[in-house]
């Protein structure tokens, strides 16, 4: 592994409040140098938006690359995705608008080279909100309809297709131009 900088450029949440009151661009913030078992050390090449707990690197969705598999599943040079949870973030002080983080490789799979980085960066907290509000809390078993509002949104899409993978009936709302986007998710009756 190529020898790494102490510090990075990583955007911080100092406060709530709007983004140009809440966040500071600081380019002190210390790249973890040590590793537990299990961690990998990203250098990230997209985040995706929105978090707060203060202060500690804001964001929680990305893809990168690997710097450091740690003895992981991951080599370096590996292409991932995946998300730092907001409990992870707090506990770890450490989030997606940062160069390099270090975390838990359990929370990243290989990026599919058919998908982009940016992309990538987009994908784990809608699909992960979409499973839990359909399979986790809604319990949604096969041979149910399910509505989903918003069907044409990012979570909604994600929703419509864990539907109709659990054997659902799928209802959802989008307007009249995005119709044909939502039965190409699956749904079974855009309205």
């Amino acid at each position: 592994m190529d020898t790494l900088p102490e510090t990075q450029r990583a955007w911080i949440v100092e406060r709530k409040g709007v983004p140009s009151k809440a966040l500071n661009l600081r380019s002190d913030w210390p790249i973890p140098s040590k590793l537990k078992p299990g961690d990998v050390l990203i250098m990230k090449i997209l985040p995706n938006f929105a978090h707060t707990g203060r202060p500690l690197p804001a964001e929680q969705d990305l893809a990168g690359e690997i710097m450091d598999g740690n003895g992981t599943r991951f080599s370096t040079g590996d292409q991932v995705f995946g998300i730092i949870p907001v409990e992870l973030s707090q506990v770890i002080r450490q989030g997606s608008l940062a160069q390099y983080v270090s975390m838990p490789a359990d929370n990243l799979v290989i990026r599919p080279p058919h998908i982009s980085p940016v992309e990538a960066a987009g994908i784990a907290l809608v699909a992960e909100t979409a499973y839990e509000g359909l399979v986790d809390i809604g319990k949604l078993e096969a041979g149910q309809t399910v509505l989903i509002n918003g069907g044409s949104s990012a979570v909604g899409a994600y929703a419509i297709q864990i539907a109709k993978a659990k054997g659902a009936k799928v209802v959802a709302t989008a307007s009249g131009k995005n119709e044909d986007f939502v039965r190409k998710m699956g749904a079974d009756e855009p309205s």
